[in-house]
Formats: C-alpha cells, structure tokens, sequence
C-alpha cells in the first residue's frame, strides 16, 4: 500500500490540513489511528464518507487496486465547510448523504465519476461557500 500527502493550494491552507491519497497494492486491512482530524474521504466504488475526529483506531479493508483520496480538514474548519458540528461527527465513518446537506453531499458524490478525484477534492470553489474562516467567530 502507498501513502502520500499533497501540498495545497494556498486557498485551501486556513480550511484544510492537507489531501492525501492511498493506492491499495493488494488486499491489505489498515489500522487507522486517533489524529483527532475530521476528513472527507472517497474510497473508490463505495463512495464518500465524512470520518469524525476518533477517540480510537479502526481498521478499514481495500481490495487491491483500489484508490482512496481524502482532505484532512484544520481544526474549526468543518462547521464553516460542511454545516455540521465536531460533535456530531465524534467517532463516525458516515456516508456523505447521511451527514451533509444534499448540495455539499453532491459535490462529494461527484468524486466517483472524476477522472481526477484528488483534484476534484482539492479544488477552492466549494470552500466559496463557507461563511467565515476556521477559528473566527
């Protein structure tokens, strides 16, 4: 399995941490440990999935050859960004649909048809959307 995070643009740089993308080599289970992060991420054929900040690891499954994209949200950011409090995402591996308004979970589902899914997520113009910047009340 390969593991790779991406410098953003600098648009991106008060709202997120970071993209990142893994490429499942083969069948492989991955342990993902508690970083305190929330993140979309988009698991090639399952769709989207908004993954809560975790007070303990889990393990996902990929299948080999399967492509995982994800942007790794700064701390204050996901209320302005996606309209739902930290809390409510506490501990949660949730499809976009059932989390997030059907404008900002249509743009997530948007990254299974993408010729360029890490692009797609690490494009400014959703983040034009959000109210104020991350921290700021």
């Amino acid at each position: 399995m390969s593991y790779r995070e991406h410098a953003l643009p600098p648009a991106l740089v008060p709202w997120l941490a970071c993209t990142w993308e893994r490429h499942a080599l083969e069948a492989v289970t991955t342990r993902v440990l508690p970083d305190g992060c929330i993140d979309v991420v988009w698991i090639e054929g399952s769709g989207a999935q908004l993954v809560g900040a975790n007070m303990t690891a889990f393990l996902v499954s990929l299948a080999p050859g399967v492509h995982v994209v994800g942007a790794r949200m700064r701390p204050g950011a996901v209320p302005a960004l996606l309209g739902v409090s930290g809390e409510a995402v506490l501990d949660a591996r949730a499809p976009v649909e059932a989390v997030l308004d059907s404008k900002r979970a249509k743009q997530a589902a948007a990254l299974e048809g993408h010729p360029d899914p890490l692009a797609h997520l690490a494009r400014p113009a959703p983040l034009a959307s959000a109210r104020r910047r991350p921290g700021r009340r």
